[in-house]
């Protein structure tokens, strides 16, 4: 009965540790996505930037004005 029980409790801690394992490489890859994430955006949000800054110079270079008033 013992080594039953001394067999069901290592079990029952390496599912623990297995678990643990799972827990942190979820965090890790939710962190690693973030991360991504964050420089797609910072990337799209420069090359937006890159393109209204060429778009109001070709226009000012064109001759194109905005009337204030």
């Amino acid at each position: 009965m013992a080594v039953a029980s001394f067999i069901g409790g290592s079990i029952l801690v390496i599912r623990r540790i297995e678990l643990d394992r799972f827990v942190a490489l979820a965090r890790t890859a939710t962190a690693a996505a973030a991360i991504a994430l964050s420089a797609i955006v910072a990337i799209t949000s420069a090359w937006l930037a890159g393109c209204f800054l060429v778009v109001f110079v070709l226009a000012g270079c064109l001759g194109f004005r905005v009337d204030q008033g």
